[in-house]
């Protein structure tokens, strides 16, 4: 974050407001920005992600992956019991069980 903060340019509210197509696009091509009000830095504004399509897995497809996984490599230790940590029980998404994600 620090990074962006030293690179970005910095302009005043009533600039963004006067500019906002013109600053907007530049965001766009890759620029950022620090925002002021009254000479305090209010916000950032910086490019967009790119965002695929995302796709939900259930928690058990998920618990059934993680499993698998020799975590004595990563921690240099034993596993954690995730069937305990999460189980079906714990799928946020099971109250929302006849929506269809967009």
């Amino acid at each position: 974050m620090c990074y962006l903060c030293c690179m970005a340019t910095r302009i005043a509210l009533r600039e963004l407001k006067n500019q906002a197509s013109a600053i907007v696009r530049r965001a766009e091509e890759g620029e950022t920005f620090e925002v002021t009000v009254d000479g305090r830095l209010s916000a950032i504004l910086s490019p967009a992600r790119a965002v695929g399509p995302q796709t939900w897995v259930p928690v058990v497809d998920v618990v059934e992956l993680l499993e698998s996984v020799d975590f004595a490599d990563v921690f240099h230790g034993p596993r954690p019991d995730l069937g305990e940590a999460l189980g079906p029980e714990d799928d946020p998404f099971e109250r929302f069980s006849g929506w269809e994600g967009a």
